[in-house]
């Protein structure tokens, strides 16, 4: 992933960001290899991001791979659904801060052209409430 280190909002993360499931696992402990729940891989289908452009270059995450991680089972993933994390917590780690970790409650599953058309907006993750 590039350009992590300019958010680190989760919300202005996945502003402008469509996730696309290409798959599913078992969330394990990395130390206990516990099951924990339920893994979703997605790949980054759209990203209109406004991100810090340096010297020309342009960047974005279009097509990279996101895993987002649930402590709790999930058996119907619809593969080719749009993905919609519910209450993400994001990770930035690595030597260059380059890798994402992303836990959330829930995914939410957008399945037909028409879901996704019923909103104008672009597709944004579920915010938790505030007190």
């Amino acid at each position: 992933m590039r350009n992590l280190m300019q958010f680190f909002y989760t919300d202005a993360f996945f502003t402008g960001k469509e996730l696309t499931v290409i798959g599913k696992r078992e969330n394990l402990d990395f130390n206990t290899k516990q099951h924990l729940g339920t893994t979703i891989d997605t790949v980054v289908t759209k990203d209109d991001t406004p991100y810090r452009q340096k010297d020309g270059e342009h960047v974005t995450n279009l097509y990279e791979k996101l895993s987002l991680k649930v402590n709790k089972d999930i058996d119907n993933v619809p593969i080719g659904s749009l993905a919609i994390p519910v209450n993400p917590i994001c990770t930035v780690y690595g030597k260059y801060n380059n890798e994402l970790s992303v836990r959330c409650e829930d995914v939410k599953f957008i399945t037909s052209p028409a879901q996704s058309a019923q909103s104008k907006q672009p597709l944004q993750p579920t915010q938790p409430k505030r007190a």
